[in-house]
């Protein structure tokens, strides 16, 4: 797999698709998009470690 995130080639696709997924996250009230706090999600503390998953098999 290869990001394509940020290369100017692929700069109108990745617009479009944050335009959707904007869109999405609004109509589903999304609390981290329309909410009173948008930030509150990443902002709490971890008691515990993120949990490890494997690797998937094609990964490099």
């Amino acid at each position: 797999m290869n990001n394509l995130a940020g290369k100017p080639e692929y700069a109108s696709i990745e617009s479009e698709l944050k335009d959707k997924l904007m869109r999405e996250l609004q109509l589903s009230k999304d609390p981290r998009v329309v909410g009173p706090n948008k930030v509150v999600f990443d902002s709490y503390i971890r008691y515990s470690a993120m949990r490890k998953f494997p690797k998937p098999g094609w990964a490099k």
